[in-house]
């Protein structure tokens, strides 16, 4: 048989822990997490066997012509590549 006075019981007090947020410091680094996959993706955009500049990538992106080459390899080639691998990335 067991005596329930020599026991020992733990109290609420004693269990509870505090948990403390730092949303200021979770908002930054999500933010420069965001910068830095935007910052990613545009140089891997840019960077290939062709190197095409980020200012044309801008315009490939936001001001797309179909008659320019390096728009059509960034539109069709480059860029869904490099959505992709973030994705998969971000799945892993």
């Amino acid at each position: 048989m067991t005596n329930s006075t020599t026991s020992p019981q733990k109290t609420a007090d004693t269990t509870e822990t505090k948990i403390r947020t730092r949303p200021l410091a979770a908002s930054v680094i999500l933010i420069a997490g965001i910068v830095a996959l935007a910052f990613s993706l545009a140089v891997s955009v840019s960077v290939g066997a062709a190197d095409i500049k980020l200012a044309t990538v801008w315009n490939a992106i936001f001001h797309f012509n179909p008659d320019l080459t390096p728009h059509q390899i960034i539109q069709e080639l480059r860029l869904p590549r490099a959505i992709m691998g973030a994705m998969v990335g971000a799945c892993f």
